[in-house]
């Protein structure tokens, strides 16, 4: 009798071991579910602020990679010197237009560590760089000077 008393005990000391281990086993599997759960839920949530941010951050990007060459081109259009040269550019032979253009286009694009400067005369449709004239404008006859026509009509 006493053996089988320890063998009912040991049998009931399994079933109880048995149960705690599936306990056991059944919290750890609803705690990786739940954990699973809110770290989905949790990257929901940021990546929309993380796609709002990084939205805003190429916005800015792109808006001061534009403003800058625009401030620059409309500081050139109130210059009293562009002012100046431009109104009075036929007085000049072309040689003397083309080398205060090319100096002053020149200290633009290195002063402000630019890839190129340029202008084009509406009067004489001279296209200056910082290296001196690339070329006349001549949208009739070029095709590659259609840009031309269709920037001066936007206005």
């Amino acid at each position: 009798m006493a053996d089988n008393n320890k063998s009912e005990n040991r049998k009931n000391k399994d079933k109880s071991m048995f149960t705690i281990y599936v306990a056991v086993i059944v919290s750890f599997i609803f705690a990786i579910f739940v954990s699973i759960a809110s770290m989905a839920m949790f990257a929901r949530e940021n990546t929309k602020e993380i796609d709002t941010m990084l939205t805003y951050r190429i916005y800015d990007s792109i808006a001061s990679s534009l403003n800058e060459p625009i401030i620059v081109a409309e500081t050139m259009a109130c210059n009293g010197f562009m002012v100046d040269f431009l109104n009075n550019e036929g007085k000049r032979t072309e040689q003397e237009a083309i080398d205060v253009m090319k100096d002053y286009l020149s200290s633009i694009k290195n002063g402000l560590e630019y890839d190129s400067a340029f202008l084009v005369s509406e009067k004489s449709h001279r296209y200056y760089t910082y290296e001196g004239l690339n070329k006349i404008i001549d949208p009739i006859h070029d095709g590659h000077d259609v840009w031309y026509t269709l920037f001066v009509n936007q206005n």
